[in-house]
């Protein structure tokens, strides 16, 4: 009899029992782009008598990323005869780790004058499905310098995925691995604009004047030098006669560097 206060009164609330999960394993695993987790280790707390209860854990990580201390979403669940009506579940509080996967890396750029560059080509090994249409769009270098060995120390992914992965910390020209770590540097090209036509009176030599012009695709605060000359291709009076360029360029690092 629910009616409250009489002497026939006879009522109960019977509460669920509440079960809890102590001992989830804090997962981890190398990122892959998803938020898959596997949860393990959790033990039942809170089954009353003889009743069979049966766990089943699950969960995902809050965030793809790679990173520590990432909160798990849990959505374990019980099932068992009249386990629903009798109990309620609370979820463990749990948080897992995300290590970034191994990228490899082979590029080409051209001489800039700074560790950083815009690559040219790139290769990349070890992407994750979900970053398969990432491209590279930077490359910290290990040397600004042309030569052999370059490699690359970072770089920057168009979706933004780069803090996910890591590169082999020294030069690897195996290619096609996820340890792969070579970058090749080109000279960076230098032209001549503006150079004056020259003229002179017949004097039986092919030896010129040259003079104006301007250097073109020096990079950074690199100082480069232009030493101008050149000889006509006949010592004939005549218009339209050819030079024969012979200039020159000079500075530190520039015959490494540059092409002209």
């Amino acid at each position: 009899n629910t009616t409250l206060g009489t002497d026939t009164t006879n009522t109960v609330t019977l509460n669920k029992a509440t079960l809890t999960v102590t001992g989830t394993v804090s997962p981890s695993k190398t990122y892959d782009g998803t938020t898959s987790a596997t949860i393990t280790g959790g033990t039942l707390n809170g089954v009353q008598g003889s009743d069979v209860v049966t766990l089943t854990q699950s969960g995902v990580y809050s965030s793809a990323a790679a990173g520590s201390g990432i909160s798990i979403t849990m959505s374990n669940s019980v099932s068992g005869t009249n386990v629903s009506t009798n109990y309620q579940l609370t979820q463990p509080v749990v948080t897992g780790s995300i290590s970034r996967a191994a990228l490899g890396v082979s590029a080409e750029a051209t001489y800039a004058s700074s560790t950083s560059v815009t690559p040219s080509s790139a290769t990349l090994t070890g992407l994750v499905a979900a970053d398969s249409a990432a491209t590279v769009t930077n490359l910290v270098l290990s040397n600004a310098n042309v030569g052999s060995g370059l490699y690359a120390t970072g770089l920057t992914l168009s979706n933004g995925a780069q803090a996910n992965y890591v590169l082999n910390s020294a030069s690897n020209t195996t290619l096609g691995t996820d340890t792969t770590n070579t970058v090749t540097l080109n000279k960076a090209t230098l032209t001549v604009t503006g150079t004056v036509s020259p003229s002179k009176t017949y004097d039986g030599t092919t030896s010129a004047t040259i003079t104006g012009g301007t250097l073109n695709g020096v990079q950074g605060s690199d100082v480069v030098t232009l030493t101008q000359s050149g000889v006509y291709s006949s010592a004939a009076a005549g218009s339209g006669i050819s030079i024969t360029m012979s200039n020159s360029v000079s500075g530190t690092n520039v015959s490494t560097n540059y092409l002209l």
